[in-house]
């Protein structure tokens, strides 16, 4: 398993959102609560529950991962039979074998999931 958006977006080109790269893979999300501060490779500076994120912060990102666990939970059994660039890399699709498909678009930051896509030509 992959922890897509993990410390420093390991993995992933720079510059580019890892909950995209997350979706498209039906990936593990990574969970941020807390605050972020300085982290240098082989030390981690946070404090128990003192560094945790605020509620209202805390809720969002909550709401950021689930629909990625729901995906990864639907999915994490499921081949993904293609792989396609759209027009060009930033532009990206995969479907699986139970049909689903999600598109990636990095230029606009978005992701999109589609159900019971007929996989057969």
């Amino acid at each position: 398993m992959i922890p897509w958006n993990w410390w420093n977006n390991w993995g992933i080109p720079k510059g580019e959102n890892g909950d995209l790269h997350c979706a498209l893979n039906a990936g593990m999300p990574y969970f941020h609560p807390y605050i972020e501060k300085d982290m240098k490779l082989g030390s981690d500076p946070r404090s128990a529950d003192t560094d945790l994120l605020e509620d209202d912060k805390l809720k969002a990102e909550i709401d950021r991962v689930k629909p990625l666990a729901e995906l990864q939970a639907k999915l994490y059994n499921k081949e993904m039979v293609k792989h396609e660039f759209l027009g060009c890399y930033n532009k990206q699709k995969a479907t699986y074998s139970d049909g689903t498909s999600i598109l990636i678009d990095l230029n606009e930051n978005t992701y999109e999931i589609k159900d019971n896509v007929n996989t057969r030509a």
